[in-house]
């Protein structure tokens, strides 16, 4: 028996335990934009149907036109154009049942806050208030439930580091202070389990970065996570995954275009490079409908505007399942915890920790040898680490408690 603890023990200190690895096919042409080549586009999805427009086209003229595909009948559907001024680097976004569109860059290099609403029922957008925030084009934006959060940037003056969040149901916004660094504008945003993710981005001075700073926004409180392992770079496209997130293509420090895709386990904070885009490329859009990523638009090194829609399938799917010594449920929970021994393995003691490694609280005494319950009514939502240590292993599970 002390044998077979001493083997979980090895496995779980490397940790192997039931880890995430992406399954997935090469990039694949599956049609083409019916609006012509562009790059710096706009785009979201709403049940099923990718919406995707504005932009600059091949004649490097900025557009307001928009087209919708729908994935379950490989087609496209005719919807109207944007009732405003044509313009490129604008954010999209979506809950259930709307769509929205902020902010972006004009002709003439005038920027704009901006705000309007999509509703896919009768396949038209609606002017809403502008926004409080400074106009500006280039930000970043992930969705958590009814919110979404909108950072960075830049006008003509300023890279902004600023975070706001929407309500998309009251249509209201609030500052929430700032995210980590110098403002940048081309940063990726995406949300996982709960959280939301800001990377990569260029500063007033031209620099990139491949820092990853997770949002937490519950607590509202900001992690550094492990860096992007690639080269630093702006213009990249990123998509939310089930657990983490696509991040594809966009230009280097010395210009270069990329073609490389990674793909982000937030479970893990861990890094996986799979298939490459069929061409180097920047400024492109990427979707997500079901197990399938779509590109619309890019531009090339030869300064081509991509008409085509590559699409590509990914699985997550667990590689290893290494048996865990101690189970713990409910995850997510709201009141109590139990933990129990899935090998007759005694207890030692239980602590939570926050993310950012604080002791949130301590159970040194165990009523039972082998299973026992902890108190998490009063812990504030968010993600916790649960440290369960027996007499021959220790191991630690994420809990999420709402």
């Amino acid at each position: 028996m002390r044998s077979l603890f001493s083997f979980i023990f090895i496995l779980l200190m490397f940790e192997l335990s039931a880890q995430i690895s992406p399954e997935h096919s090469n990039w694949e042409s599956i049609t083409n934009y019916p609006n012509g080549g562009r790059d710096d586009g706009s785009g979201f999805v709403i049940d099923g149907i990718l919406f995707f427009g504005c932009g600059m086209n091949a004649s490097f003229q900025l557009t307001n036109d928009w087209s919708a595909f729908d994935t379950r009948t490989n087609s496209w559907i005719t919807m109207d154009t944007l009732p405003a001024e044509d313009r490129q680097y604008a954010c999209a976004f979506a809950s259930n049942s709307r769509g929205f569109l902020v902010g972006g860059i004009k002709d003439g290099n005038k920027f704009t806050n901006e705000c309007f609403l999509f509703i896919p029922e009768i396949m038209q957008w609606m002017k809403l208030n502008n926004t409080p925030w400074s106009a500006r084009g280039a930000a970043a934006v992930f969705v958590v439930g009814k919110y979404a959060y909108l950072g960075g940037g830049r006008n003509d003056s300023v890279h902004f580091n600023d975070l706001w969040r929407f309500n998309m149901i009251t249509l209201s916004w609030d500052s929430l202070g700032t995210i980590p660094g110098n403002g940048k504008d081309e940063m990726v945003a995406f949300s996982a389990n709960g959280n939301g993710y800001f990377m990569l981005g260029r500063d007033k001075s031209g620099e990139t970065t491949n820092e990853v700073w997770r949002f937490d926004p519950f607590n509202e409180l900001w992690f550094k996570m492990s860096d992007f392992p690639g080269s630093a770079r702006a213009y990249a496209a990123s998509s939310s995954a089930r657990s983490g997130a696509l991040i594809v293509g966009g230009q280097s420090d010395s210009l270069d275009l990329l073609s490389e895709v990674y793909y982000y386990d937030s479970n893990d904070d861990r890094w996986t490079i799979i298939a490459d885009l069929p061409q180097e490329y920047r400024g492109a859009e990427l979707l997500k409908s079901g197990n399938y990523y779509y590109t619309f638009g890019g531009l090339t090194h030869r300064f081509t505007r991509l008409d085509v829609v590559y699409r590509l399938e990914m699985l997550e799917s667990k590689t290893q399942d290494i048996p865990r010594p101690f189970n713990v449920f409910p995850n997510p929970s709201n009141s109590h915890v139990v933990i129990r021994s899935a090998f007759d393995q005694p207890f030692v003691s239980v602590q939570l920790y926050g993310i950012s490694g604080h002791l949130i609280l301590s159970q040194q005494s165990i009523s039972s040898n082998f299973h026992t319950t902890i108190n998490v009514s009063e812990v504030p939502p968010g993600i916790y680490i649960l440290n369960v240590e027996g007499k021959n292993v220790t191991q630690q599970t994420k809990l999420a408690i709402y």
